[in-house]
């Protein structure tokens, strides 16, 4: 009895465990979007860019910016927006970003800013910690369907990013039991250790 106890708390665990890291380096040649492409999709993940008259810019060593206009930086930048969307959920963990530079003059610093928001949410600011330009953001697990980069209406003239990559977790999301359901696994139980009680005694 204890032995059937045990194996399904050990399937309930394994089922809860369905999710593989995994790593989206938009550095990778696979993701080389066509001349003025506003959009490339690899796998699960599609990568778009906005507004609508803007198109994707991509380098192998800092991964996506956004152009909007013949000239303009390969970032990031005011009224741009970097969109990523997956057509299975992405339990996102971290993500990385570069060109996003803090520069020191004394003990005056300038840190440059860039902002993010998951699932439609709230906008979520993050600066620049170093020189190099570049950042890894870590973030509570969280499963993602779409995840935007860009500005709030905090841009201050002087900000602008790439988007480098993202780390997670891909895989099924592990289904909240229903309140009716944990009630009769908790009285199976109950009863299963009160018959091997009796049995014992």
């Amino acid at each position: 009895m204890k032995t059937a106890i045990l194996g399904a708390l050990a399937i309930t665990a394994m089922s809860a465990m369905s999710a593989s890291a995994a790593t989206i380096d938009f550095t990778n040649n696979a993701w080389t979007p066509g001349f003025h492409d506003p959009s490339v999709t690899v796998g699960n993940t599609t990568v778009t860019s906005t507004p609508n008259s803007a198109w994707l810019s991509w380098d192998h060593n800092d991964g996506f910016g956004v152009s909007s206009h013949s000239g303009d930086d390969p970032q990031i930048e005011d009224g741009e927006r970097l969109n990523v969307s997956f057509a299975n959920p992405f339990q996102l963990t971290s993500f990385s970003v570069t060109n996003l530079f803090k520069t020191c003059f004394g003990r005056f610093c300038n840190s440059e800013e860039g902002f993010y928001r998951i699932n439609g949410g709230s906008w979520i600011e993050f600066d620049a910690t170093s020189s190099s330009g570049d950042l890894t953001v870590t973030l509570a697990p969280t499963w993602v369907t779409s995840l935007q980069f860009g500005f709030s209406s905090g841009f201050d003239g002087d900000d602008d990013f790439n988007v480098k990559s993202l780390t997670g977790n891909v895989g099924d999301p592990a289904p909240v039991p229903e309140p009716t359901s944990m009630v009769l696994l908790g009285s199976g139980l109950v009863g299963l250790v009160a018959r091997l009680r009796r049995k014992n005694a």
